[in-house]
């Protein structure tokens, strides 16, 4: 399993995201946490900003695609993307496969 860690300027545009990659069978599960206060150097400066947290959960198989269709939809210039790689229980993985792009 995959887990992906990104933000978005807002709820709204999380929502969409998560609907989207959800519906396209790109990823089984999209969380949304927030909002949260991130601060970060962005040309030079301290950026202070309210963003809404996504978690995405695919496979190996399904990252790239989630990565390519975030990246045209996502309204930052360079989005977070981590990639963590989980360890979950064999029902949990079956789960995530059935309901993910063939």
């Amino acid at each position: 399993m995959k887990m992906i860690l990104t933000t978005f300027p807002s709820h709204k545009t999380a929502i969409m995201s998560a609907k989207a990659l959800t519906e396209k069978k790109l990823i089984a599960c999209a969380q949304i946490d927030g909002p949260v206060k991130s601060y970060y150097w962005w040309k030079g400066k301290v950026q202070e900003e309210q963003e809404w947290r996504v978690i995405l959960k695919t496979n190996a198989r399904n990252e790239n695609h989630a990565y390519d269709h975030v990246i045209k939809m996502h309204p930052y210039e360079n989005p977070q993307w981590i990639v963590l790689e989980g360890k979950c229980s064999e029902s949990y993985t079956e789960w995530i496969n059935q309901n993910l792009e063939q």
